[in-house]
């Protein structure tokens, strides 16, 4: 299914992708640093100055739940619709279904790895020194990447067939964006402990959970956690590549329609 000699034209297409997008804009590739801190930005404003529902300390667990979040929205947004978006390309020459999300996922990886280490700094400098814990981070980020992947293949592969599936994937991600504990710790809410393990199975709230646990409390994330966030990850990887692979001469086909 995957095929290592097209991992080359997958890199250099990142390359030529990020490299466009940056020479559409006057600031090109400091846009990388700038949004994110924008978006930061403006929701610590929100929720801090107009909600009044922040303290100062609160600020390093907001913004660690924002990069993470900000990496697996604009992930799954751009990824999504790549085969479908890919038409001419494939009417070219043919190509494995999987360069085109494959591509996608790296470069919006590429400007999630800049925005993560102003994520790093700004914790530095507001006091959270490294500790042994960040030993842990390659595999915490590894495995976020992965169930990124893993959610991002399968929606891919049925988008040709199903156009309309993108408004529910957009609706969705509006319902995770509240219930995977971005701005609040699940534990500490007011509902009820059946609810509570129901959110907690999140992939993406025990995602932000490891994050949390390395950066804020310096201590390494439950097992658990990592499970929770590699397992539905990877059989979501091998599904999408079936189904890619699948309906490899199709794909053509249906994009004409």
């Amino acid at each position: 299914m995957f095929n290592t000699r097209f991992v080359e034209l997958i890199l250099y297409k990142t390359y030529a992708d990020l490299r466009a997008e940056s020479q559409r804009t006057y600031l090109g590739y400091l846009w990388w640093a700038l949004e994110p801190v924008m978006y930061m930005a403006v929701f610590y404003y929100v929720f801090g100055a107009l909600l009044g529902r922040w303290e100062a300390s609160r600020i390093p667990f907001l913004l660690v739940g924002l990069v993470a979040w900000k990496w697996f929205e604009s992930s799954i947004k751009h990824g999504a619709n790549s085969i479908l978006a890919n038409g001419g390309l494939m009417r070219q020459v043919h190509l494995p279904k999987y360069v085109f999300p494959t591509t996608m996922i790296l470069a919006d990886a590429t400007k999630f790895l800049v925005a993560f280490v102003l994520l790093l700094v700004f914790l530095w400098i507001f006091g959270l020194a490294p500790g042994g814990s960040y030993a842990a981070l390659p595999l915490t980020l590894a495995l976020n990447f992965l169930l990124i992947v893993g959610l991002i293949y399968p929606i891919a592969a049925v988008m040709p067939f199903v156009p309309d599936l993108y408004v529910i994937v957009e609706n969705l991600l509006r319902v995770l964006f509240f219930v995977s504990g971005v701005f609040f710790e699940i534990e500490s809410l007011a509902i009820s402990d059946k609810v509570k393990a129901v959110l907690a199975h999140n992939p993406l709230a025990a995602a932000i959970g490891a994050h949390r646990a390395i950066l804020l409390e310096h201590r390494w994330p439950e097992w658990s956690a990592l499970v929770a966030v590699g397992l539905p990850g990877a059989i979501g990887l091998v599904a999408g590549l079936i189904v890619m692979a699948r309906y490899d001469r199709v794909y053509p086909r249906m994009v004409l329609r």
